[in-house]
């Protein structure tokens, strides 16, 4: 059915021959798959998928003329098909009806070239006259047996094909060869046109009340806009390549056209253009048909990029682990198989994390320094190019006596999570101990989960990690990981810190942990919703960010904080650009000594009702120091608030032979209550607070001792 072409297309396009075995036709048209092409004495019909002939039309009998154009109408239908004799005096324009292969006469016009629809009107460029000293113009066929064709644009030089957009512009390409007028494309506006065709008695529109679009080498053939606008037109010169261009849509003075194809041969020459779709896109039904005097038509299309048929992904690995190869050509498909792939690496945006170079078609990653980079490889084949990105995560080497909160005591069903909805209020993992608080419509505080969906966005995916799995599933075979959801006060709409504390009621040094995104958040980041914005904005340069706030109390007193950005958009290379998508480490040991973490979470995507990002996070693999020797506490029996969780009533008691003083504080450190003569077991009423979380503090003559308490 087809075959490489005659043409020499442009880069990143392609050429082929239809029905290479057919040249005899001097005009044809395209309806979908079909090609109608006239031969001289047949009308044929292809099915262009199979090579088949499906139907013709024979001319009707005793006609002797020479076939100019051949035109389906827009509802596939007919076919109008134009004939010229060399003398002009029988020149015709017939109709078809495809169904019935009956012939109708619609016109006689003499010089006929080319024919459209404009709306409910046909038009036809040509000379309507035997007389070849008349200007060539464009003139509405009168189809009622008058035969009085209104012109409504004069051209001059010969003929040539036009063409019509869906907003029903004209165009048409000129044809001058006696030197005394350059060669354009022009456009005349659908509003000049219309105010012609509306009053007869209105002069006909010339080149001087045309847009002209671009200058062309030398006389144009034919002209044709596909289906998205496009602007195709091509030209001959005897001594030079014929061409077959696109307008660059730049308009005025100069070559303002693109070169799709060229014929090479000195007997080639350019006749009719036809287009189905956008040539400008790489599909099978896309592209421009073109016409060449003993040659089949050709079809020119844009080259299909290459596929990602496995994205590159995200891979993570220690400092100094071994390299990384990744065969590129198991990731990218040439979906036309004609030339070996050209690989590249366009930016790597933190090169101290991970090294990354290409030999051939293998990618090499050098694990280096702990953090995350995003690596875009770029592959190219045919003139056509498609980028993917590998994320890189970096771990770093912790050494040391700890305990490691890695949730794999909590039992889980695959694919499922723990959310609190059994009332115990908390759980514990290692030394830590996480509270959650339940509520009719809604929770807050700590859950876990083993929930390995990273590709359903929103609310419904609100207990996935982004990474999938738990820290370093091939070391440890971890599946569960924390997450973590910091609610919001009603009132003033500022985000909570939420606590942390130790099962052993005892203060610790806390090394660090692994942090990442979760599903929920990332993709609500890098998509964007009914709620949140795409972060970068559209163009990528919002200087948007993520940052989680992690510090520590000690007897009710503060630490410095620690800051880590989940997402960061504020460089100046947006390519540095990023949203945390791998377990990344942060580093506590500078806290000290605490008996409390709190985490916290600030957006740039704030709005009337607080921060807009789902304020979610994930955790894993906390490392706590085992041992509290140099700090005092009272155990858990000596100082006991209940019941906890509450309504908000409860008591304090602890084994002390004295009046306490009880301070209660918010959890950004808001005193909300206080008696500095508490007895032991008094009931306290801060039922009217807002639930959450919050600190009793109580001061005896032995020190200040502090607890979490849950209000629901």
């Amino acid at each position: 059915m087809s075959a490489q072409s005659y043409l020499t297309p442009s880069e990143g396009f392609n050429a082929i021959d239809i029905l290479p075995n057919n040249d005899t036709f001097s005009s044809f048209d395209v309806y979908g798959s079909l090609l109608y092409a006239n031969d001289g004495d047949t009308i044929r019909c292809f099915n262009m998928e199979t090579g088949l002939e499906v139907s013709k039309f024979g001319k009707p009998a005793g006609y002797t003329a020479y076939p100019s154009f051949v035109s389906i109408s827009p509802d596939g239908t007919e076919i109008w098909a134009g004939f010229t004799s060399f003398s002009n005096t029988d020149d015709r324009i017939y109709s078809i009806n495809i169904e019935a292969g009956t012939w109708d006469l619609k016109a006689l016009m003499p010089g006929n070239f080319d024919l459209e629809f404009l709306s409910n009107k046909v038009i036809v460029s040509g000379l309507n006259s035997s007389d070849n000293s008349n200007p060539t113009s464009i003139f509405v066929l009168e189809t009622n047996g008058t035969n009085n064709h209104q012109q409504i644009i004069e051209i001059g030089g010969f003929s040539s094909g036009l063409a019509t957009d869906s907003d029903g512009n004209i165009y048409y390409a000129t044809s001058f060869i006696d030197g005394s007028t350059t060669n354009a494309l022009y456009r005349w506006s659908s509003v000049d046109v219309n105010a012609v065709i509306t009053n007869p008695e209105t002069a006909s529109l010339v080149l001087d009340d045309a847009t002209k679009l671009t200058d062309i080498p030398s006389g144009a053939y034919d002209c044709e806009v596909d289906a998205v606008g496009n602007v195709l037109f091509n030209f001959n010169d005897f001594s030079s390549d014929k061409v077959l261009a696109i307008w660059n849509k730049t308009i005025g003075d100069g070559y303002n056209f693109d070169t799709l194809a060229v014929a090479t041969d000195g007997m080639d020459w350019f006749t009719m253009v036809k287009s189905c779709g956008n040539i400008l896109e790489p599909g099978d039904d896309d592209g421009v048909y073109v016409l060449s005097w003993g040659r089949p038509v050709a079809k020119v299309m844009r080259n299909k990029p290459p596929i990602i048929n496995e994205p590159l992904g995200i891979i993570s690995g220690y400092e100094g682990d071994s390299n990384v190869e990744i065969n590129l050509n198991n990731h990218f498909t040439n979906p036309e198989d004609k030339e070996a792939f050209i690989y590249e690496i366009v930016s790597n945006s933190f090169s101290i994390v991970a090294s990354a170079s290409i030999n051939e078609a293998i990618l090499t990653i050098d694990f280096l320094e702990a953090g995350q980079t995003t690596i875009l490889v770029k592959a190219t084949s045919n003139g056509q190019s498609v980028t993917d990105r590998l994320i890189v995560g970096v771990y770093p080497e912790i050494e040391g006596n700890y305990t490691i909160t890695d949730f794999e005591n909590l039992t889980l069903a695959d694919e499922s999570y723990w959310s609190g909805d059994d009332g115990s209020g908390s759980f514990v993992s290692g030394l830590a101990k996480f509270n959650n608080t339940q509520s009719e419509w809604s929770w807050e505080g700590w859950t876990y989960s083993n929930i390995s969906d990273v590709v359903t966005p929103g609310f419904t995916n609100q207990y996935s990690a982004i990474t999938g799995s738990g820290f370093d599933t091939l070391a440890s075979n971890g599946k569960n990981y924390g997450v973590a959801y910091v609610s919001s006060d009603w009132v003033t709409n500022e985000t909570l810190p939420l606590p942390l504390t130790f099962s052993d009621n005892s203060a610790h040094h806390v090394k660090g942990f692994y942090v990442t995104n979760s599903t929920y958040a990332a993709l609500s980041m890098e998509q964007g919703d009914d709620f949140t914005k795409k972060f970068g904005g559209e163009t990528g340069d919002d200087p948007d960010y993520l940052k989680l706030s992690v510090w520590g109390l000690i007897d009710g007193v503060e630490t410095e904080t620690i800051e880590f950005y989940l997402a960061d958009y504020r460089f100046d290379d947006n390519t540095k650009d990023y949203i945390v998508k791998t377990w990344q480490w942060v580093e506590l040991s500078s806290l000290g000594k605490i008996d409390t973490l709190l985490f916290n979470l600030s957006s740039t995507d704030v709005g009337d009702y607080g921060i807009n990002t789902p304020t979610y996070f994930n955790i894993d693999n906390l490392y706590i120091v085992p041992d509290a020797t140099g700090v005092e506490r009272i155990s858990i029996a000596d100082f006991v608030v209940y019941p906890n969780p509450s309504n908000g009533v409860f008591r304090v008691k602890a084994d002390a032979n004295e009046n306490m003083e009880v301070s209660i504080f918010s959890i950004n450190g808001m005193l909300i209550y206080k008696n500095k003569n508490y007895q032991n077991s008094d009931l306290i009423d801060i039922s009217k607070q807002a639930k959450g979380s919050y600190f009793v503090k109580i001061s005896t003559s032995q020190g200040n001792y502090s607890k979490l308490i849950i209000v629901n």
